[in-house]
C-alpha cells in the first residue's frame, strides 16, 4: 500500500513542478527564451567538441603506450646487442644482450664511453662509420 501512495505523491510533485515551470516560462519573453536556447545550444556544442578532443586524446595516449611497449619489448628482448649512443659515443641506453656481450651490468655500462669496449683494430673502422651515420642523420633532419 505504501508503494501506491509513494507513486501518487511522486506524480503530484511532478505535476506541481511542471505547473511552476509553465508559469516561469510564460513570464519570459520569446526573445529571452530564444536567447537562452541559443546559449544552451552553444554550450552543448562546445561540450561535444571537448568530449571529441578528450576521446581522440585518449585514443592517441593508448596508441602511444602501445608503441612504447612494443619498442621496449623489441629493444630489450632482441637476441642482438643494441646500444643507443650519444654523438660523443657515450652509452645512453642498451639492452640486456648488449650488456651480456660486454660482460657487465646495464647500470655499469650506462654513461660509459662505447669506444672503451672496441679494440683499436676495430676502432679504425667504427669511428668513420659512426661519423657517416651521424652525418646522414643530420641530412635527414634538414629535409
Amino acid at each position: 500500500m505504501k508503494k501506491k501512495g509513494y507513486k501518487s505523491e511522486s506524480a503530484n510533485l511532478r505535476l506541481k513542478a511542471e505547473e511552476l515551470l509553465k508559469k516561469k516560462s510564460s513570464k519570459m519573453s520569446s526573445a529571452q527564451t530564444e536567447t537562452k536556447i541559443l546559449k544552451l545550444n552553444h554550450e552543448l556544442e562546445v561540450h561535444q567538441i571537448e568530449l571529441e578532443f578528450r576521446t581522440k586524446n585518449s585514443q592517441l595516449q593508448r596508441a602511444g603506450r602501445y608503441c612504447s611497449t612494443k619498442y621496449t619489448e623489441l629493444y630489450n628482448y632482441a637476441p642482438s646487442g643494441y646500444f643507443t649512443l650519444s654523438k660523443e659515443g657515450e652509452i645512453i641506453e642498451l639492452n640486456p644482450c648488449g650488456a651480456n656481450i660486454l660482460g657487465k651490468e646495464i647500470q655499469q655500462l650506462k654513461s660509459s664511453m662505447f669506444g672503451f669496449f672496441v679494440s683499436d683494430e676495430t676502432n679504425q673502422y667504427s669511428i668513420p662509420f659512426s661519423g657517416k651515420c651521424l652525418a646522414a642523420k643530420v641530412k635527414d633532419r634538414a629535409r
